[in-house]
Parts: C-alpha cells; sequence; structure tokens
C-alpha cells in the first residue's frame, strides 16, 4: 500500500504524489497517468475544487478484492458547537454558532445533547440543518453538540510527514468543505470502469452528460461510496449512476435541482446495493430508481425536499427491495408502477412510523393494522391484522394464472391425521363484491399438506382451496367475512401450510385478514 495526493493549490502533476509536498495537482491525472495499485490510497486536500469541462475523467487503475484503490477527501477533525437548539420529534436543528454550509458539513454524523449520533441529510441555511430522522431527546436549548470527525481521521493523522516541509497540520488547517469534482453543466463526467474503487469524502456535481452522472460508476465487481454528495445544480441527468455487481453506499446524500425529466437521486442497476444512512431529494424526477436488489437502512426519499415524481422507480420490475427504517415523500408518489411483475418485492418495516412494516407488490400493499383502526372497525380474534390495500390498477394477473396473483398471508401449523376444517377471518372495506362469479377472482386460501406419503423422500403434496363467493362490503364494524377450507385429513401428523392470495383493485378500499387460524 502506497499513499498518493492531491493538492489543488501546491500540486504539480509533473511531481511523483508520493509526498504532500510532491503532490500533483488534480484528480484527473491521478487517475489517468497516477500509476495506482491495488491497496493504495489517493488522498485528496479540501482545496481540490477541479473544474472538468472539457473532458471526461477516466479511472485507469483497478483494485482487488482484498485490496480496493481508495480515493479519500482529506478526513475532518470533529466540530465543536457551543451552542444549539433541538426538538423533541423533530428532524430541524438550530445552530446558533452559525456557519454550517452543504459541502463541510451534510453527509455527516453529529451527536447531539441526548448522547445519540444522528446523520445530517440536509444544511438549510448558515444556522439551520436537517437530520434525516427524528431528534428522540429531551426539548432543550443552547446546548453544545459535536460534528464527528470523519471515520479516516486517525489515519490520515498517523501518516509519517517528518521529512516533509508541507504537513498534515496544514492540509488539517483548511477549511471544513469537501474537495470538488465539477463538471461545469459540460456533457462529461467521471468514468470509473475499473474494480473496487472506493470513494469518501468528495463532492460530484453538475454533469450533463446523458444517462449518467458526475460520478459514473460501472462493470464493477464491488465499489465502496462513503461520506459523499452527489449533486445537480441544473436540470441535468443523475446525480448517481451505478451500473456494477455489488455496491455500498452509507452515509451519502444526492441532492438534485428540483428540475429535469431524466434528473434522478441514484440510478442503481446493480446486483445488489447497500444503503445506510443515505438521502435523496430535490431531484427532478425519481429519487431513486433501482434495478436489481437493494437494502436499505435509515434511507429518506423525498422527506427533505420532495423529489418531481415517484420517490422510488423499480426499472425492470423483477426487483427486490428490503428495508428498514425507509421514508418516502410521497409528494408526487411513492413508489412507482415499474413494481408490476409477480418478481417484484419490496419490503419495508418501519415504513414512516416505528413498528409499521409495508410491503408492496404489483398492484398494492400490504401493512400491519392495529385494531381497532382509525374508522373503528372491531377486532375479530388478533389485536393486531394485515391490512391490504389494492390501490394501484391495471396490474391484475389473469384469474387462472395463480402462481402470479399476490400472496398476502402464509402460516404453517402442526396438524395431525384427524379430519379438520381451517378458516381465516377477512373483513371487506368498501371493495364492492369480492369473489362474485368465482373463489378466485379477488381473495382465496390454499391449504398444502401431505395428501399421500410412502417414506420421508416420497410423498405428495396436497392443494385445497376455499370455495366463498359474493363476499359483500361490511355492512358493520364488526361484519367479518371468512375464507375457509373444510375436512382436510393429512396422511401424515406434519405441518400444514395456509396461504392467502389477493387478485383485486379499487381505488381507495382494502382488505383486512385476522391471521389467527380457527380450527375446527
Amino acid at each position: 500500500m502506497a499513499n498518493h495526493f492531491v493538492d489543488g493549490v501546491n500540486g504539480h502533476n509533473t511531481s511523483s504524489g508520493h509526498t504532500m509536498d510532491a503532490a500533483w495537482a488534480t484528480v484527473k491525472y491521478a487517475e489517468e497517468s497516477g500509476t495506482l495499485v491495488a491497496g493504495d490510497i489517493l488522498w485528496i486536500r479540501r482545496n481540490v475544487n477541479e473544474i472538468s469541462s472539457s473532458a471526461n475523467i477516466t479511472s485507469a487503475y483497478a483494485g482487488t478484492y482484498a485490496a480496493p484503490i481508495y480515493r479519500i477527501g482529506c478526513p475532518r477533525a470533529t466540530v465543536s458547537i457551543t451552542s444549539s437548539d433541538w426538538t423533541n420529534g423533530n428532524t430541524s436543528v438550530t445552530i446558533d454558532d452559525g456557519g454550517m454550509t452543504e459541502a463541510a458539513h451534510c453527509a455527516r454524523m453529529i451527536t447531539a445533547p441526548d448522547g445519540n449520533d444522528y446523520f445530517i441529510s440536509r444544511v438549510v441555511s448558515s444556522t439551520g440543518i436537517t437530520l434525516l430522522t427524528e431528534y428522540t431527546g429531551t426539548t432543550v436549548t443552547n446546548q453544545a453538540a459535536t460534528i464527528k470527525a470523519d471515520e479516516d481521521y486517525a489515519l490520515f493523522n498517523a501518516i509519517d510527514d517528518s521529512a516533509w516541509t508541507i504537513k498534515k497540520a496544514d492540509w488539517n488547517a483548511d477549511a471544513h468543505t469537501l474537495p470538488t469534482i465539477d463538471f461545469d453543466d459540460s456533457a462529461y463526467y467521471f468514468n470509473c470502469a475499473q474494480y473496487m474503487p472506493v470513494f469518501k469524502n468528495m463532492l460530484f456535481k453538475d454533469s450533463a452528460a446523458a444517462n449518467v452522472s458526475p460520478l459514473n460508476i460501472t462493470n464493477h465487481r464491488t465499489a465502496s461510496l462513503i461520506g459523499c454528495i452527489f449533486k445537480q445544480s441544473a436540470a441535468n441527468s443523475r446525480c448517481l449512476n451505478i451500473g456494477t455487481y455489488c455496491v455500498e453506499i452509507k452515509n451519502c446524500v444526492a441532492i438534485g435541482s428540483g428540475t429535469g425529466s431524466s434528473q434522478h437521486g441514484m440510478y442503481l442497476s446493480s446486483t445488489e446495493t447497500t444503503l445506510t444512512n443515505v438521502a435523496a431529494y430535490k431531484c427532478g424526477y425519481y429519487g431513486m430508481a433501482v434495478a436489481g436488489n437493494a437494502i436499505m437502512n435509515n434511507v429518506n426519499i423525498g422527506i427533505e425536499v420532495a423529489n418531481g415524481s415517484y420517490d422510488i422507480y423499480a426499472i425492470s420490475g423483477f426487483n427486490s427491495i428490503l428495508a428498514r427504517n425507509l421514508r418516502l415523500g410521497g409528494t408526487n408518489g411513492y413508489i412507482s408502477n415499474g413494481v408490476s411483475y409477480p418478481g417484484s418485492k419490496i419490503n419495508i418495516e418501519n415504513y414512516q412510523t416505528l413498528g409499521e412494516h409495508r410491503t408492496y407488490y404489483n398492484f398494492g400493499y400490504t401493512m400491519k393494522q392495529t385494531m381497532p383502526d382509525s374508522t373503528n372497525v372491531l377486532k375479530k380474534v388478533s389485536d393486531s391484522v394485515i391490512k391490504i390495500v389494492p390501490n394501484v390498477s391495471g396490474y391484475l394477473a389473469a384469474t387462472t394464472m395463480t402462481g402470479w396473483h399476490q400472496k398476502v398471508f402464509e402460516a404453517v401449523i402442526s396438524a395431525t391425521t384427524a379430519s379438520k376444517s381451517y378458516k381465516i377471518w377477512i373483513y371487506n372495506r368498501a371493495m364492492g363484491t369480492l369473489n362474485d362469479t368465482t373463489a378466485y377472482d379477488n381473495i382465496w386460501m390454499r391449504l398444502e399438506y401431505i395428501k399421500t406419503y410412502d417414506d420421508t423422500s416420497e410423498y405428495v403434496v396436497g392443494y385445497s382451496d376455499s370455495t366463498q363467493i359474493d363476499i359483500a362490503n361490511a355492512a358493520s364494524s364488526s361484519d367479518w367475512d371468512y375464507l375457509e377450507v373444510t375436512s382436510i385429513a393429512p396422511a401424515l401428523a406434519d405441518k400444514i401450510r395456509i396461504i392467502v392470495y389477493v387478485n383485486a383493485y379499487h381505488a381507495s378500499g382494502m382488505i383486512y385478514i385476522d391471521p389467527s387460524v380457527v380450527i375446527s
């Protein structure tokens, strides 16, 4: 591993780049002519404001799985705030000291008066910041707080500069900001098509190149983006474009201009993307476009400032998005109709509020609902039920294509060989008449069980479906209907699998399922 340095004021591209005295002047030179090898670190001084409006920056060097090439903006020390005002349950914080700027303080962690760390997702003004999540402590004023040092601060300060004229202290004395790669609204961009790049503490902005972004990452096995800001100040293209196998995005923010029909906050066409402490807002089009798999934790889309269209656009229709603590603004739509195929699954825990689990599917979503609900639908058996909101039209499967219908409930229970009936209570709320022609029109239940067997590897699975039709709107707050399969006698005392499918649309109606299985 070797250290290399870029200094936007004192550097020269005729230098070796190996010391702070012999730093290169530009990131472009380092990426294209710096002969970086796997495991190297390119330290970029915060005085770098590199405008590249006449050519791409094209990375020429690849890392490996075990030894990526790191591009790290000079890590910032802690910032001590002497006076700040915090309100319980609010994301807005007033920094009485002033001095807050987007490039210096956005996408950093701040330790609040309650002792917890919060991610700064937006800088509103010199005295105003926005937190990714609500402050949980007590309301206080004029309190001290600390913006945390960047994660590589100790590593940077362990460099031996004893023989150099320009010291780490000189770099540390620079203003707290991010080294910036600015394409000045030209049709150029940072093209990184090498293996295993890591970018930390950098600002990439203002590329007008179509269908890419200021930092465009493709053809990698892995990539990592930490503590970065991706920004479009005009109606340009994507803020961040990723097309690779696996990518980690942590403590990053995508900020759009608020205009532009092709301006996505993050366009993720990777096989798998993990996002932690991420915000995307003020984008002219979608906040985040996803093709492939995405795992999200502590992510805001369209919360700080609304996006122009849907917050999430599922590009291919074969997406798997697993999210925890995801918040969507929803001003111009939550999740697009791109979630239009049976292969698409978007599962969200703690969606907007703690404890809520929401699963989006191709024509609606399901979620946990505490009973009684806000309109006093009375519980049947359980304190919490599954609420089905099938309010997206146009994607219903053909009645005969059972495997394409949405599975909204599944339970596995123990059963003996005795003949039993199995019932699930449902509540039809303003959906019209369900199953008005056949028992498979809108909602039904299927039982899977061992029908016959010879030994543990030779058996036949039996299937039996509910037959209930003409399930009318509930006439009262306690008017529950049911789905039932009767006279099931498994050949073996084993497990029975109970599945409920839905294939219905209504602009404002919903269906409740009580998860308690009634056996008789």
